[in-house]
């Protein structure tokens, strides 16, 4: 974990992306794995605070905690003075928080409705569904890799999880 922390704060924006093999790879993967498990906490957590403080409420105080962590984190790895060069950005690239706002949202109304389990499932094909187009065409920045049949199958996998986790 302390080599992740120290790749996060030896990022250079100008820097090609370096595609990481070996052990480093199955650690990442292994604590995407870990935080993917702890996001499906989130929709149930921020659920039922929801029932207590109101829903968009609930969000406002999701992202609030959000925000004061990784203010906490960026200081930490010494990444503060980033945040003077947001006039810089191009505006979709602020898309991002939209996005999230809109899943936490979207998880507090799903949750109580429809279970954990059919939202992360429906979410999680969404996001692979769009991860391999985004590979396929290398859009935003992201390596290009081709369509292979192995990663159809996995999609076409998830899509078939997702409506087994859905069935009443």
């Amino acid at each position: 974990m302390g080599e992740l922390l120290k790749a996060a704060g030896d990022v250079d924006p100008d820097a090609e992306p370096v595609q990481l093999r070996g052990t480093a790879r199955l650690m990442l993967l292994v604590v995407s794995i870990l935080v993917g498990a702890l996001v499906t906490l989130q929709a149930p957590i921020n659920a039922e605070l929801g029932k207590h403080v109101g829903e968009v409420s609930s969000s406002v105080v999701s992202f609030g905690v959000g925000f004061l962590v990784l203010l906490v984190l960026a200081g930490v790895l010494g990444q503060l003075q980033g945040l003077g060069k947001v006039g810089e950005v191009a505006w979709p690239y602020f898309l991002g928080g939209v996005i999230g706002a809109a899943f936490v949202l979207l998880a507090l109304v799903a949750v109580p409705k429809i279970g954990a389990g059919p939202l992360t499932a429906a979410a999680v094909s969404g996001q692979l569904i769009m991860a391999v187009v985004i590979d396929r065409f290398g859009w935003i920045g992201v390596p290009q890799h081709d369509l292979t049949p192995s990663r159809v199958i996995g999609v076409v996998l998830l899509i078939a999880g997702l409506l087994l986790v859905s069935k009443k």
